[in-house]
């Protein structure tokens, strides 16, 4: 069944792809006793610290809230002076078992040691979607991103008032600083963002090379921000959340994505989809070389629907990247990192599982035998009617694009069913009221914190990251609710600094003309670089006033009401100004670049699992560092006037010159070394080189017949947190 399942997280990315072608808490103990872990080091057994717990001080409320009252973890494991060492004991059976089916996300009893102090019953699990199947599909390696979850099976256990931690294993990301830099970026801009480290991982005293340890958002980092108040979401779209999990039916056989060969469609000819599964809003699958009604593919080539490329196209060069397409909505990449299942059970404050509205009774592994059903009417794909794109990414009629359309709590399940607080309809309520209050434009100090979203939105749009909110994706924020404002807090940044695509040479760029079609950005359909795949001179003079990739600004209301009005669009200038004076025009960001390199580099060059080599990391990060320098000059052109902030108005001679700038060098996604991961949908368009791909590449490694009855480990299924 889990097998079914990844290939059909298999399909949605080849599908996606062909779409693209066609169209375009612990304390310090008071024990001197020690003990030794795994790895022969001795270290202290410390005793966990817990929290207390008080009602929450919101009427209707019907459980206990943890009060965070220790928040010293910032300078423990985020200590940025130094890497950190973690260990991870886990029984044997378990990691065998986790190595067999890593993409299940079982949740494992182990202990954790870090930085010499052991914390005993850690929920230890997997994490993340397209680099958790990326690597489940390379039969060499078992580098996952893991996260820990220390109060699963201790109540209210803590690491220092942590609660939970995720090691993110640096996928798609070869300065391995992308995360790091990015929220260091946040932070300078004066917006909340997770702390980051880096660390040192070993698995029952067995290497896994340089992590980068990120804080959760989660009570932890309200009690660290916002002294513990307010309410927590991660909107996502329904399309997004079904990924993977689509009703019945056979896949094809992915043996077929060997050598840059795409597999045979011709299975799927006459309209029809594979077994049991269900096209969106009935239409038909583009089989018999047909485009959906409405599309129209570019230049006269045909759908790939017999199991060959349209003629003259050879992946990966000949692939065309979305923004290029005649319309960026009839082609949607997938996700780069956004997990999609880890969070099918949200931890409710007192201990108990509160799983998504409208699933309690619904168990997560019957998703296999049973459709998909969105919300809406929409299909498991979305829709094709050139508002929500393939699978709706470009849009969301649920509540993830922040949109007004009712006042009942069932039209904003993108949002309700994944709060990460506990949260009750009173709280809904407000989120509602709030997002009503965005949508007449008036009186927005009362429904927003005007000053956060702003200095968001600043960071955000230096990076351009557009697997997020300003991309067609609709996900990879919090949606953060105090006293009925709402504001934005930044998540998951892999594929930041171009290494989604999308930017300056988008067609669309938030723009549609009198007719409400598509405007195209005459100024930037001009390809630098070409030769490298990488737009890098678009890209870098991204409008910072029109920082959309596959989206109107119409469809994105908490970016449109700083667009749309000049004294807040004032003021999201005057925010650049002063980030640009105090991190970049100074120095400090490559100074910081610089530390980290130097800081890093031992751990890089002898990480024998590592995505990327010490060379593909030491070219990176003098990318990186270009990228920023030039970001920034781009910038401050356009608050001075030289160059206009808008794309669209650009004049080529005024633009900052980035030709000798390669993108692709920092990492994107599917990039590695030697081609590692093997579907790249960066700047630069389709890398399908299939060199991991072995016909076995979307199934689980090793035995389906996992073992079900050990006492250290939690399915996804289960009902505990």
């Amino acid at each position: 069944m889990k097998t079914i399942l990844k290939k059909k997280k298999a399909l949605t990315f080849l599908l996606a792809g062909t779409l693209v072608l066609a169209a375009a808490g612990c304390g310090k103990s008071d024990s001197s006793e020690n003990a030794t872990d795994s790895t022969g080091v001795t270290a202290e057994k410390v005793t966990a610290q817990t929290q207390n717990t008080t009602e929450s001080k919101k009427s209707g409320k019907k459980s206990a809230k943890t009060q965070i009252t220790d928040t010293s973890y910032t300078e423990k494991i985020f200590d940025t002076s130094y890497v950190h060492e973690i260990n991870i004991e886990i029984s044997e059976e378990d990691w065998e078992d986790l190595k067999a089916n890593p993409t299940e996300k079982t949740k494992y009893k182990t202990n954790v040691t870090i930085d010499g102090e052991t914390i005993s019953e850690v929920s230890f699990a997997t994490k993340g979607n397209t680099s958790l199947s990326f690597v489940a599909s390379d039969k060499d390696s078992d580098r996952y991103s893991f996260k820990l979850n220390f109060g699963k099976y201790v109540d209210d256990q803590t690491y220092y008032g942590m609660q939970k931690l995720n090691l993110n294993n640096l996928y798609a990301d070869a300065t391995y600083m992308k995360d790091y830099l990015s929220y260091a970026i946040f932070r300078a801009a004066g917006a909340d963002a997770s702390l980051a480290s880096y660390v040192h991982l070993s698995i029952n005293g067995e290497s896994f090379g340089l992590y980068l340890a990120v804080e959760e958002v989660d009570e932890s980092f309200l009690a660290r921000n916002t002294d513990g108040e307010g309410e927590l979401y991660k909107p996502e779209t329904d399309s997004l959340d079904n990924v993977g999990k689509m009703g019945g039916g056979d896949m094809p056989d992915m043996s077929q994505f060997q050598d840059g060969q795409m597999p045979d469609m011709s299975q799927f000819q006459d309209g029809q989809m594979p077994n049991g599964m269900t096209p969106p809003n009935g239409s038909q699958f583009p089989g018999n070389g047909q485009m959906p009604d409405g599309m129209t593919p570019p230049d006269g080539a045909q759908f790939p629907g017999n199991g060959q490329m349209p003629d003259g196209m050879t992946p990966p060069d000949g692939m065309q990247r979305p923004e290029e397409a005649q319309s960026a909505e009839n082609g949607k990449q997938t996700s780069g990192d956004q997990d999609v299942t880890d969070d099918l059970e949200k931890e409710s404050s007192d201990g108990k599982s509160r799983k998504k509205r409208d699933k309690d009774s619904q168990d997560d592994s019957s998703s296999d035998d049973q459709d998909s059903k969105s919300r809406d009417s929409k299909g498991d794909f979305g829709n094709f009617n050139g508002k929500g794109g393939f699978g709706g990414f470009g849009g969301s009629n649920s509540g993830a694009s922040l949109a007004y359309t009712d006042d009942q709590i069932d039209s904003y399940s993108d949002i309700f069913d994944n709060a990460e607080t506990d949260v009750d309809e009173e709280d809904e309520q407000r989120v509602i009221s709030a997002l009503k209050g965005l949508s007449e434009g008036t009186d927005l100090e009362t429904y927003l914190d005007t000053d956060a979203v702003i200095r968001y939105f600043a960071a955000h749009n230096f990076v351009l990251n557009y697997d997020s909110y300003t991309g067609n994706m609709l996900h990879n924020y919090y949606l953060y609710e105090n006293d009925g404002k709402l504001s934005m807090i930044p998540w998951d940044y892999n594929l930041a600094f171009g290494g989604f695509g999308g930017g300056g040479g988008n067609p669309m760029n938030g723009k549609t003309d009198a007719n409400g079609d598509t405007a195209k950005d005459a100024a930037n359909t001009e390809t630098a670089n070409t030769e490298n795949g990488s737009d890098a001179t678009s890209l870098i003079n991204t409008g910072i006033d029109t920082p959309l990739s596959g989206s109107t600004t119409d469809s994105r209301p908490m970016w449109a009401w700083i667009a749309n009005n000049e004294e807040y669009l004032q003021k999201y200038h005057e925010v650049y100004d002063v980030l640009l004076k105090n991190y970049f025009e100074n120095g400090a960001y490559e100074a910081e670049i610089d530390r980290v390199y130097n800081m890093i580099k031992p751990y890089v060059e002898s990480d024998a699992t590592a995505f990327f080599t010490a060379e593909e990391f030491e070219k990176a990060c003098e990318s990186l560092k270009t990228f920023c320098k030039l970001r920034s000059e781009s910038i401050r052109k356009q608050l001075d006037g030289t160059l206009s902030a808008s794309t669209s108005e650009q004049k080529s001679e005024d633009q900052v010159d980035a030709s000798g700038l390669n993108v692709k060098d920092m990492g994107s996604q599917g990039g590695g070394q030697d081609g590692k991961g093997g579907m790249n949908f960066g700047p630069g368009g389709g890398n399908f080189s299939g060199k991991d791909f072995d016909g076995k590449s979307f199934d689980n490694k090793g035995s389906d017949d996992k073992s079900s009855d050990s006492k250290n480990k939690t399915t996804e299924e289960s009902t505990e947190p």
